[in-house]
């Protein structure tokens, strides 16, 4: 079964979680609503505004992984992918420790 909870963690900051995804379908999904989002302006009297998009990945992958703790490699991927020039989409591996 497929499931989805968004939940504002603070200031610009959100945390996705999905359930029932494979691998394939994350990286589609996270691509997908970034080219969606970014491709938007927005506009405020006189002023257009572009917006950027980056986002940092987590997998549950082995037993035991608590949920502060995915919320920490997710974060870790997301500042990588703020450094990457943002506007992108990193996932958290073993080398990004």
């Amino acid at each position: 079964m497929q499931t989805s909870l968004i939940a504002r963690l603070g200031g610009e900051e959100f945390a996705v979680l999905l359930t029932g995804f494979g691998d394939a379908d994350i990286k589609e999904k996270t691509t997908r609503f970034l080219t969606e989002f970014s491709n938007h302006s927005y506009h405020d009297r006189d002023k257009t505004f572009h917006v950027t998009v980056s986002i940092g990945i987590a997998k549950k992958n082995e037993l035991g992984q608590t949920l502060n703790a995915l919320i920490h490699m997710a974060d870790k991927a997301l500042y990588q992918a703020k450094d990457n020039g943002r506007n992108c989409v990193v996932e958290f591996t073993s080398e990004s420790l």
